[in-house]
């Protein structure tokens, strides 16, 4: 006998979409990232562990599974990214505004470091004012959190809408994954979790229902071969 439909968590029920979230796969950057020039931060392409994350997260977690499209930022990271994970489905990845990383040091000049540009003080009080605070607020010179928050809800809301009872794969940034998980579960955080590179995040939709079935799946990521990072 099959089960009860169980439309609290959306089982078994028809029209759910579901929305894969992948993040980037780990871009060519420093780990002492703050130090370099704000221009360089913006979109720097995919190291070489990050192409093998990429097809990691496209063999081992998402091949098996029917997607009826790939989306994916702006971003030069997460374009090469998603197309790593289409290519493994024969499919082109789709690129959508909306979902690109929020705008951090936008108004800082580019050829300066945070550091040089906002002197040591206010750099290392901006530290501690998101670090207890966790709100994209604390960040100087950045895009509003307000905004940012707008633009990703009204963005995968759209891809939501576009696929009715279908999986799709979205390719983005741990910022943005924050934003729509957080919204409907309510957290107070704008950051409160960090996906691993690569990692996998899964929302089902229907109607006004969001539930969340994963969060930063790392399985995919893990073994000999030591993919796993932040």
């Amino acid at each position: 006998m099959s089960e009860r439909p169980d439309a609290t968590f959306l089982l078994g029920v028809r029209g759910v979409t579901e929305l894969v979230f992948v993040r980037h796969a780990k871009q060519a950057l420093s780990d002492d990232f703050l130090r370099q020039p704000v221009g360089e931060l913006r979109d720097p392409p995919l190291s070489e562990l990050g192409v093998r994350q990429a097809k990691a997260a496209a063999a081992a977690a998402l091949g098996p599974e029917p997607i009826a499209a790939v989306y994916s930022s702006s971003s030069g990271r997460a374009k090469e990214t998603a197309a790593v994970i289409a290519a493994d489905m024969n499919l082109d990845a789709v690129v959508v505004d909306g979902i690109e990383e929020f705008g951090f040091f936008r108004e800082l000049a580019p050829d300066m470091a945070a550091r040089d540009a906002l002197g040591d003080l206010r750099f290392e009080g901006f530290q501690r004012h998101w670090a207890r605070s966790r709100s994209w607020d604390a960040w100087p010179g950045s895009e509003p959190a307000s905004d940012f928050k707008g633009r990703v809800l009204d963005a995968v809301e759209g891809l939501v809408a576009r696929h009715q009872g279908e999986r799709v794969v979205v390719v983005t940034h741990g910022g943005v994954i924050n934003a729509y998980v957080g919204d409907f579960l309510g957290t107070t955080d704008d950051m409160f979790f960090v996906p691993a590179h690569a990692s996998i995040t899964r929302v089902r939709a229907r109607h006004d229902r969001r539930v969340l079935t994963t969060l930063n799946e790392v399985q995919h990521l893990a073994g000999p071969g030591d993919l796993l990072t932040f």
